[in-house]
């Protein structure tokens, strides 16, 4: 007997107009669309890609279910088996046991103790790129935060500065994420990358890039006897099996590697220009924003200890991933025939839980269309029900690295904010690409302007410490 026979019917959801069902809706735009099926058909909604039946969620307490409870009988999509090429291996694409055992042997480098060893990776990039600009400066956000992040990954998490300014592995790294976003949303250009055409040539000298280097640092470090503390470490130390004395061999490695450098910066890079370009909408939070700035650094570089102080700006960035979650969406494939909401889940249906979608909802945020950090003033799990708010995922597949993310997010806002106001230019709206992350379309033009007040006080205390000495 089928689910369908049962006292459970298939959720709601649009007619397919064609054989392909709502697939040139849905590419077009994927976030209006998913917008516009919860808001038509409910918490619990389906619709068709192809042949492929698609059930979208939009009540935390079933996104609970998938995420957590009942997370066994859901396995990551197969879409994400397309990445392979690029990443391998690695903690984003396997699932089930190897998922868990290869989580546990990196986890150590993204626990709360680790975070203190990684602050000081974080303000010397982000203090080079405050240093660096011009009062008057025109730059492109999405572009420079990407850089940055690409610098405090490289330093933090692999301890390599040396190439932390080559724009090969900048350039190389970029392509292939641009490569990576075609193969999720095109499975054609799988086979058409292996073909002698411009942009798969492109990919394919990027790809052997950053795979040399990242081999090469592989060489290097087991060449070493010098203790680092970074994930390249504690990946080349782990072992696997019973017996505790399989080590991970080179391959494995690499693709652990290329997924942190892939995965690992794009994402908060993206959160960071998201929230310089609210923050410029709404220049009343950003002045108390840098109130708590300067009140709690006095003009020096951000240290752990002064995460815990540093309230305000956790509260910032949090409704900026609110508003503009930079991963915006999840899916997990069912593994077997269940029930969700009162609904038949068949197996094999795609279960999409949207984080653009649940985070703008009137019932769980009020007003959300208004971007308001107080709603945060009471913590992250006060803000929203229970799998309401979960930009980072949730379950055993929440992002490994949130505590790491939300270090480096916080740090970067303060470095930055001490010396300058960002003003977003440009007349019309801002447009949404939603790709492996929620990017702005053609980018976020900005003018950086020198906050003189604060970069007066900061010199009249230079020139008082020089007198004194």
């Amino acid at each position: 007997m089928t689910l369908r026979t049962t006292a459970f019917p298939l959720p709601p959801g649009p007619r397919g107009r064609s054989l392909f069902g709502q697939l040139r809706e849905f590419r077009e735009n994927p976030v209006e669309f998913l917008t516009r099926l919860a808001r038509d058909y409910g918490d619990v909604a389906q619709f068709r890609l192809g042949r492929r039946r698609v059930v979208q969620l939009n009540d935390p307490e079933l996104i609970h279910e998938v995420l957590v409870a009942r997370h066994r009988s859901f396995h990551k999509t197969g879409v994400l088996t397309r990445a392979k090429p690029v990443l391998g291996n690695g903690l984003v694409t396997i699932d089930g046991d190897l998922h868990l055992k290869r989580r546990r042997l990196i986890q150590p480098a993204f626990n709360r103790q680790s975070i203190p060893h990684y602050i000081a990776h974080i303000t010397t990039p982000a203090a080079d790129v405050s240093g660096g600009w011009r009062p008057g400066q025109r730059v492109e956000l999405a572009d420079e935060m990407n850089r940055l992040t690409l610098r405090i990954i490289l330093r933090a998490l692999f301890d390599c500065d040396a190439v932390a300014d080559d724009s090969h592995i900048e350039d190389a790294l970029t392509t292939v994420l641009r490569h990576f976003n075609r193969l999720l949303i095109d499975p054609k250009w799988a086979a058409l990358s292996k073909l002698p055409l411009p942009a798969a040539r492109q990919y394919r000298n990027a790809q052997q890039l950053l795979d040399s280097f990242v081999r090469g640092l592989i060489q290097q470090r087991r060449a070493e006897s010098q203790s680092h503390h970074d994930v390249l470490s504690i990946l080349l130390q782990a072992h696997e099996g019973e017996s505790g004395k399989i080590r991970l061999t080179d391959d494995e490695v690499r693709d652990e590697v290329m997924t942190l450098l892939t995965a690992g910066h794009e994402t908060i890079a993206t959160a960071l220009t998201w929230t310089w370009h609210a923050l410029s909408q709404h220049p009343e939070i950003e002045s108390q924003m840098h109130q708590e700035v300067d009140s709690v650094l006095q003009g020096r570089k951000p240290t752990f200890d002064d995460l815990k102080n540093l309230r305000y700006t956790r509260m910032v960035l949090a409704e900026s991933m609110r508003m503009y979650p930079p991963v915006w969406g999840i899916t997990r494939l069912a593994m077997e025939d269940l029930q969700l909401g009162g609904y038949a889940i068949p197996k094999g249906t795609v279960v999409g839980m949207t984080q653009y979608v649940t985070h703008r909802d009137p019932r769980y945020f009020p007003n959300p269309e208004h971007f308001d950090p107080t709603r945060w003033a009471r913590g992250d799990e006060a803000a929203g029900p229970k799998s309401g708010y979960f930009p980072f995922g949730g379950g055993p597949r929440l992002c490994i690295g949130e505590p790491f993310a939300w270090a480096e997010g916080i740090v970067v806002l303060a470095t930055i904010a001490q010396a300058w106001r960002i003003r977003s230019v440009g007349t019309e709206a801002v447009r949404y690409e939603p790709m492996i992350t929620l990017r702005p379309k053609n980018g976020i033009a900005a003018v950086v302007e020198r906050r003189e007040e604060n970069f007066a006080a900061r010199n009249k205390s230079r020139n008082h410490l020089v007198d004194a000495l």
